[in-house]
């Protein structure tokens, strides 16, 4: 956001003021993508579970039709979810990496699932480079679940 202020104040100087707003305005739209996704990873850190999400991209393509043949597209570029704290901090120190995830859906059923507990209604769900890593820090912890607060013990009696 300050380098487009910096070039607003720059493109200020030598075009008129209404192109100046315009290019202003341009700049700041392709910035939206990017400040959904901080938006998303600051909101997922504010839950009770306080995940640690990093999310390059959040690409919204409305279609603002009522007709159920018309569909939205949703996409979530380079989406990782971190390791808690003391966990590895290196290249592998996250327990979930997806590249791109799309999922096309029907806008308008977001408020019914929000207001009424209705259903989502979705079309498709397509997910490309998942890289799932759960690895154990000094105490024996295991990564996933430290992230989703759940006793260690009781979790693997389950899976084995």
């Amino acid at each position: 956001v300050a380098l487009c202020l910096g070039g607003f104040v720059i493109a200020a100087a030598f075009v008129p003021l209404p192109w100046a707003l315009f290019l202003l305005c341009f700049s700041l739209l392709l910035q939206v993508d990017r400040a959904l996704a901080l938006l998303a990873c600051w909101a997922i850190a504010k839950t009770p579970k306080a995940f640690h999400w990093s999310i390059e991209l959040i690409r919204v393509r409305p279609n603002w039709s009522l007709r159920r043949s018309c569909w939205s597209e949703i996409t979530v570029i380079n989406w990782t979810w971190h390791n808690p704290p003391g966990f590895e901090d290196d290249e592998r120190s996250y327990i979930l990496e997806i590249d791109r995830l799309c999922v096309r859906l029907q806008l308008f059923s977001i408020l019914g699932a929000l207001g009424n507990r209705r259903a989502i209604q979705v079309k498709m769900v397509c997910v490309e480079g998942v890289r799932f890593n759960t690895q154990r820090n000094e105490e024996a912890l295991l990564n996933l679940w430290e992230a989703l607060h759940l006793d260690d013990g009781a979790n693997e009696a389950t899976i084995v």
